[in-house]
């Protein structure tokens, strides 16, 4: 199988590397979907979308160092 069928769950990890210059403070963490191979953006389907048609997942909280 070559694609993804409804109801699949896909994980995925990425890792996020803070440079310790970032100003602490509040960070919008947000993800967007793209077609393969176009890379064209996908719409948003549920919720509110930021542009881009991202999706707020998350607020990341850089503290002081």
């Amino acid at each position: 199988m070559t694609h993804w069928q409804t109801g699949d769950l896909i994980r995925d990890g990425f890792a996020l590397v803070i440079p310790p210059e970032t100003p602490a403070g509040n960070y919008p963490l947000s993800v967007g979907w793209y077609a393969y191979p176009e890379l064209t953006n996908l719409p948003l389907l549920e919720g509110t979308a930021l542009a881009g048609q991202r999706a707020k997942i998350a607020d990341l909280v850089v503290e002081g160092r």
